[in-house]
């Protein structure tokens, strides 16, 4: 799977289409809208290049592990990846939000007056 992701998502990232922007505007309901909004894109873009870090770290790891046939090592390091994973992904998001900052995208259908979808409301 590792394999496979650190193939497909460089190619995505250079068609423009990250899978972080991708997912959150599944998960928010804005699908491809924020293809149209440069800043968000390039947000999405960086904060898949943390993700991407995380995949290419523990297939640096599994990689030489399955050659040498290691397979309690390999278990073990398995048993690790969703931590990896699951830290490069709120790295991920981070970074995303540093990008983004305070920016409003006026073209989107959201409107100048509304907030992001997963964006931080002042209190």
């Amino acid at each position: 799977m590792h394999c496979v992701m650190a193939v497909a998502t460089p190619v995505m990232l250079l068609l423009g289409w990250p899978p972080m922007g991708l997912a959150v505007g599944l998960i928010t309901g804005e699908r491809t809208g924020w293809r149209r909004c440069p800043v968000r894109r390039r947000g999405f873009i960086r904060g898949n290049l943390a993700i991407m870090a995380g995949s290419y770290l523990l297939l640096a790891v599994q990689l030489p592990l399955f050659l040498s046939g290691q397979a309690v090592a390999l278990g073990t390091v398995e048993t690790l990846g969703p931590v990896v994973l699951a830290l490069s992904t709120l790295l991920g998001w981070r970074v995303y939000r540093r990008v983004v900052g305070t920016h409003r995208c006026l073209g989107s259908h959201l409107g100048a007056e509304t907030s992001h979808p997963l964006e931080r409301t002042p209190s």
